[in-house]
């Protein structure tokens, strides 16, 4: 009898335990960082899923944007992100995207967690002449893209 308990609650644990790691909901935040040098600029969060630990980040151009697809690896599923910065300054084009904890949350599934994103940048007076991309997350600051254009 006791055997079956204990079966039946390690079975329910397992399942409670990587619940959600397949794919986690995505969280969309049309917020917006314009900084020096930038007129208009939006940010959608995308899919969030247990994931690797490989931050990456794509730039190419439209018309008079700059346009910014990514994904950063967070903590957890308690975190997702946002467009913490974005500014031109002598000609290049920093984007900062860095993790922030998710509002009204209790529980979340605890493993590294790639949250994609999409960005669009529109500078004042035409495009820069360069692109960076910067995550901020798990305590660090990294890189993740520098393009020139």
């Amino acid at each position: 009898m006791r055997r079956r308990t204990m079966l039946a609650a390690v079975a329910s644990g397992a399942v409670t335990a990587t619940a959600g790691c397949a794919r986690l909901p995505a969280w969309s935040d049309d917020g917006t960082a314009d900084g020096a040098g930038v007129s208009e600029s939006s940010f959608t969060v995308g899919d969030a899923n247990c994931g690797e630990g490989s931050d990456s980040a794509t730039v190419r151009t439209e018309d008079a944007a700059v346009a910014v697809r990514g994904t950063v690896t967070v903590a957890s599923g308690c975190q997702t992100v946002e467009l913490d910065d974005a500014t031109v300054d002598d000609g290049e084009l920093r984007v900062v995207v860095a993790s922030v904890e998710r509002e009204g949350v209790e529980q979340c599934v605890q493993c590294l967690t790639d949250v994609s994103y999409s960005a669009s940048v529109t500078p004042v007076g035409g495009l820069p002449e360069r692109v960076v991309v910067v995550h901020e997350a798990r305590g660090e600051r990294n890189e993740v893209a520098s393009v020139d254009l």
